[in-house]
């Protein structure tokens, strides 16, 4: 016998499969069955009530992307404050401890002073309870957008694979009464856009089994046709309706099995790009002091980060509260009250420590201030080398190429070689008629004996705290 999505029985079924797979805005559709004699009255119908459909399910949709992907922006915004008060309050407390160790520890003004280290100590427990429930937060947000693009899918095959059973249900009503199908799913979707529950992952396998009874039941509807014939000239014959539909239910249970293997979902536009670029980069930048030497790192950074994840002024701002310290942040912190400073905040860093020759010169001081090379200790060949390539590295960087040919600084060099490692050199430049002995040439052939002497000598690491101490 024939099956037909006609009766009362598999409409609340179908409904109850909506409910299940959180369609909010599918469940309980004001669909009524209405008699008429045109069938292809029916056909133009259904059709155009399905596509109206599908394109107010994906404007909802993307609404709810971008409704979710602010809520998430204003997340993460409220844990970089939250992280900055934090910050704040740990660095009163540290002056306080500090201020402490000289005071008469009966005196009225260190009670004063413990009482409010107290009052700090306990701020920064609420402050890190506050963030510890944010970022739960961004974590449950986060879930949802995840599954925003499966649920959109599923929504679109699921109102494809209504409007198909129609039209087979409407044909098969040739023996009976015909029946028209009344499609004002447009205006209830519009009045009952619902938001989408957090689902938990084994709500996919659920999807998936509701699915393949779809397919089932659309192959039983196929099956119909063997026995029931109609009209071809008014509508078209079942299979050629059926092949769409089937090859988009194939294509969505293939899509939802690549989704459980990756939890990683492709950029659909701007927002959702830089959403993503942000839960892969950390907003971090590393520390900068003022050191000539840390500037190509740290402006590289600010800048890479900002392109990459569209961070805005006041963001960037509180990055950089975080991370100057020293002398850097001693020269913009009459500027960083406001975001709009940003700008002249950068500009002064830059004009302060950025100057290419000054950080230049840090590094040449650097490879003179490295031992001579011994031939009976090759660390100091590790330790010269290493001068020299990040030398070489920051010439390259700032695009300073004058000082490849820089004679005086080549002299400087080759006085910190012994004479058999001379030699050699001038056997390195004169073995190939291309090479010339400026710092370019003399950077590669030092850097073959670094990593020879590499494989020879166990590193040994250094505490950088006592050589500043002891210089």
């Amino acid at each position: 016998m024939p099956v037909t999505r006609g009766a009362a029985g598999k409409e609340n079924q179908d409904k109850s499969i909506l409910q299940r797979m959180g369609m909010g805005f599918l469940v309980g559709s004001p669909t009524e069955v209405e008699k008429s004699s045109s069938s292809s009255f029916k056909s133009t119908t259904s059709s155009r009530s399905s596509t109206s459909q599908k394109l107010l399910a994906e404007v909802k949709f993307e609404e709810l992307m971008e409704e979710k992907i602010q809520v998430f922006q204003e997340l993460e915004l409220e844990v970089i404050n939250i992280e900055a008060d934090i910050f704040e309050k740990e660095d009163q407390c540290k002056t306080i401890e500090e201020e402490l160790i000289a005071l008469d520890p009966v005196s009225e003004t260190t009670k004063d002073m413990k009482d409010q280290e107290k009052n700090l100590r306990r701020e920064i427990r609420e402050l890190n309870k506050k963030l510890k429930m944010v970022n739960w937060k961004i974590s449950k947000v986060k879930g949802e957008i995840d599954r925003l693009p499966k649920k959109k899918i599923l929504a679109q095959a699921i109102i494809e694979s209504q409007e198909d059973e129609q039209i087979l249900s409407d044909s098969e009503g040739s023996t009976g009464a015909p029946e028209v199908v009344k499609n004002d799913t447009v205006e209830w979707v519009d009045k009952h856009v619902e938001s989408l529950e957090t689902e938990e992952q084994d709500d996919v396998e659920k999807k998936r089994e509701e699915f393949e009874d779809l397919v089932r039941r659309v192959d039983r509807l196929k099956g119909a046709e063997e026995v029931k014939s109609f009209d071809h000239r008014r509508s078209p014959p079942p299979q050629d309706n059926l092949l769409p539909v089937m090859t988009q239910v194939a294509q969505t249970l293939q899509l939802l099995q690549q989704q459980q293997l990756s939890a990683a979902q492709h950029p659909q536009d701007g927002m959702t790009q830089k959403f993503f670029a942000r839960q892969s980069t950390s907003k971090d930048l590393p520390w900068f002091s003022g050191k000539p030497e840390e500037w190509p790192a740290f402006i590289a950074e600010l800048e890479n980060t900002t392109r990459l994840c569209q961070f805005s002024d006041a963001e960037n701002m509180q990055r950089l509260r975080k991370c100057l310290k020293g002398d850097a942040a001693k020269a913009v912190q009459s500027l960083m009250i406001s975001p709009q400073n940003l700008f002249e905040v950068v500009d002064t860093l830059r004009i302060r420590f950025g100057q290419s020759e000054h950080i230049i010169d840090s590094r040449i001081k650097k490879v003179r201030s490295s031992p001579s090379i011994r031939d009976d200790k090759l660390d100091t060949v590790i330790e010269f080398g290493t001068a020299v390539v990040n030398l070489m590295s920051t010439i390259k960087a700032l695009k300073c190429d004058d000082h490849l040919n820089n004679p005086i600084l080549m002299k400087e060099l080759k006085d910190k070689l012994p004479s058999s490692y001379k030699m050699q050199w001038i056997e390195w430049v004169e073995a190939d008629s291309i090479r010339q002995a400026n710092l370019q040439e003399f950077t590669l052939w030092i850097k073959k004996k670094m990593t020879s002497a590499c494989k020879v000598v166990a590193p040994v690491i250094r505490d950088d705290k006592k050589e500043e101490h002891m210089h």
